[in-house]
């Protein structure tokens, strides 16, 4: 192997590592002479040692830091504190910060975490031909703080050493356990009892157990949390308000006419940060005024965060308008038929030439005639032309609308058509374009900044944050009752009024046994300031896909592959390509059930 570790790598690594938030709260100090209970935690990684003979030591010594410095985070995570790391060994206290009745699940948790990152690990480091494992002890009990020979402090004890010989005694990728960790955790994880059991260095045999996956407790919690209901839109009539008279204008309006003698479009831009609410407002919005009996073109398109292609919203835009997805076999025939409809209706057959350019935007193979452009210029503006002519052609059959959403991560080339399309679109009924974004503009301007008021009438809103009035009405409402006031004013405040986060946060606490309930309404198990808060609503949602069972969350990583909506017979095809475990079925009933993917009919099958 190389001197140096492959930067793809190492760059794999680092991406796992910022994948695993640690909260932000201060290292405890431990004090010499300190007597705590706490559970303590041995992990080894195996293989590692006999890996070593024909690998360069510097090589070695990043790779087992890099992964220590992970498994440190997943510590951090569930409010550990990284005692020592010794060679591939790392010691943990749970405990050490403040005495909690919940350290022992604290660490089982973690320990099951540890092996499911390891796991992680081994995926990245496959093309290298290096897998590891991992063995997990946990003991429970009262420690001695005191200077190690090297004069480091540590916790020592009969405790420590019990954790020590459990990992010794557990086989590669297991976590063994003694009784007082197991009655402290109790039902919260499914256990193997493995009896009595020898430990070197101990006159008499202990009971030993593995937890081999989530107990009744959790299964309860889960089952509670996906009972909660969803909630309802609050606090924003005055932008509903908005949005109809823009609806309205659409139609019945006085509109002025462009340079090009068409309808000055509408353009109404939805600001607002994430998860504040801008696709639920539209989708209310549509909902309540999109009238069944006038036909009418929703036209969807959106961008990535991630690497995207040029013309990425369009590319969306029209794969949703023909019904096409990715790794459709029939593509090129689902596209074909799309356009003989469009021109039946138009009576413009002009717009059969635009099939070699969208089906090269769409990244479809046709036979026949092919895109002659050899010069990137010049199919970049044939390719404006092309779209602008087609949602003009669209548009001249029915009310058409565009819901443009993600547009702070918008593309060059996406975004010049945009403009183009405003400005040279010649349409008798103004196009209504609902942009939403994120206040993320101040090096590019708004994206509402370039479109000039000659072609567009420009309309902005500003989400703000919804007030505590809406807040309690949207707890009462999940909760299905009144809930403590200590539990209302903390999660008003935790929440700062953005919405979806509230509903997670609702959620993350009832799954992990944070937020219970009796018969006197919803209350905290723990002390709220013991109550640890993902900070910002991607590691909130992180956290819940985290307790996920490893078969579901594998289904929803393939999911992700598939992009944000995907047709079931798509990801059946996955899932026999990569000969994965359960059944499909399973999967997404599970993920739908707990909120996380959401199912809808559409004309080509079952869609997420």
């Amino acid at each position: 192997m190389s001197r140096i570790l492959d930067s793809s790598l190492r760059n794999d690594l680092r991406k796992l590592s910022e994948s695993v938030e640690a909260p932000s709260s201060e290292t405890p100090r431990l004090k010499e002479g300190e007597r705590r209970d706490v559970a303590v935690l041995f992990l080894d990684l195996k293989d590692f040692t006999s890996m070593s003979e024909g690998m360069d030591s510097e090589v070695l010594y990043e790779m087992i830091m890099s992964v220590m410095r992970i498994l440190s985070d997943v510590i951090e995570g569930y409010g550990g504190y990284v005692d020592k790391i010794q060679g591939d060994s790392i010691m943990a206290l749970f405990g050490a910060r403040s005495a909690n009745e919940k350290d022992s699940v604290h660490a089982v948790s973690c320990g099951r975490k540890m092996i499911e990152t390891i796991g992680e690990v081994n995926d990245i480091f496959n093309e290298t031909g290096v897998s590891i494992s991992a063995r997990v002890g946990i003991s429970y009990g009262t420690v001695t703080v005191a200077p190690d020979p090297s004069g480091h402090l540590t916790a020592i004890g009969d405790v420590v050493n019990l954790a020590s010989r459990l990992e010794n005694r557990a086989a590669p990728d297991t976590i063994l356990v003694s009784g007082m960790v197991m009655n402290q955790c109790g039902n919260l994880f499914e256990w193997k009892d493995l009896g009595l059991t020898g430990i070197r260095g101990r006159k008499e045999s202990i009971h030993v157990y593995s937890p081999v996956g989530p107990g009744s407790i959790q299964k309860e919690r889960w089952e509670r949390a996906a009972r909660v209901a969803r909630s309802p839109m609050v606090g924003r009539q005055q932008e509903m308000n908005l949005l109809s008279s823009a609806w309205k204008l659409q139609t019945g309006g006085d509109v002025s006419r462009n340079r090009l003698g068409g309808s000055r479009h509408i353009c109404v831009g939805i600001c607002g940060e994430a998860g504040i609410g801008k696709s639920r407002l539209i989708h209310e919005f549509l909902k309540n005024n999109a009238d069944s009996y006038e036909p009418i073109h929703l036209l969807m398109g959106k961008t990535l965060s991630y690497a995207q292609q040029p013309f990425w919203l369009w590319i969306t835009l029209f794969r949703s308008y023909f019904g096409i997805d990715m790794g459709m076999e029939d593509a090129s025939d689902i596209l074909s038929r799309g356009l003989d409809a469009l021109v039946e209706q138009t009576g413009d057959e002009s717009l059969y030439s635009t099939e070699p350019y969208l089906a090269l935007l769409l990244s479809i193979r046709k036979s026949g005639e092919a895109v002659i452009e050899t010069d990137d210029e010049n199919r970049h503006r044939k390719t404006m032309m092309v779209i602008r002519s087609l949602v003009q052609a669209i548009a001249s059959t029915a009310r058409t609308v565009l819901v443009l959403e993600d547009l702070h991560w918008i593309d060059s080339a996406s975004r010049q058509t945009l403009e183009f399309l405003i400005a040279n679109c010649r349409t008798d009924e103004p196009l209504l374009l609902l942009c939403l974004y994120r206040p993320l503009w101040e090096s590019h301007g708004s994206i509402l900044e370039s479109i000039t008021e000659a072609s567009a009438e420009i309309l902005e809103l500003m989400l703000e944050t919804v007030p505590d009035d809406g807040c309690r009405y949207l707890i009462r409402h999940m909760l299905d009752s009144k809930p403590h006031k200590e539990v209302e004013d903390f999660l008003i405040t935790r929440s700062g009024g953005n919405p979806f986060f509230l509903e997670e946060l609702i959620l993350d606490l009832i799954e992990t046994g944070s937020l219970e309930e009796d018969e006197r309404g919803w209350y905290f198990s723990s002390p709220p300031e013991e109550i640890y808060i993902p900070s910002s609503l991607n590691n909130l949602i992180r956290s819940r896909i985290d307790r996920l069972q490893p078969l579901f969350r594998g289904g929803l990583q393939h999911c992700s592959v598939l992009g944000m909506d995907f047709l079931m017979k798509l990801y059946r095809r996955l899932h026999e390509k990569l000969s994965s475990a359960g059944r499909p079925d399973e999967i997404m009933d599970e993920l739908t059930r707990r909120d996380f993917l959401r199912n809808v009919d559409d004309s080509s099958g079952m869609k997420y």
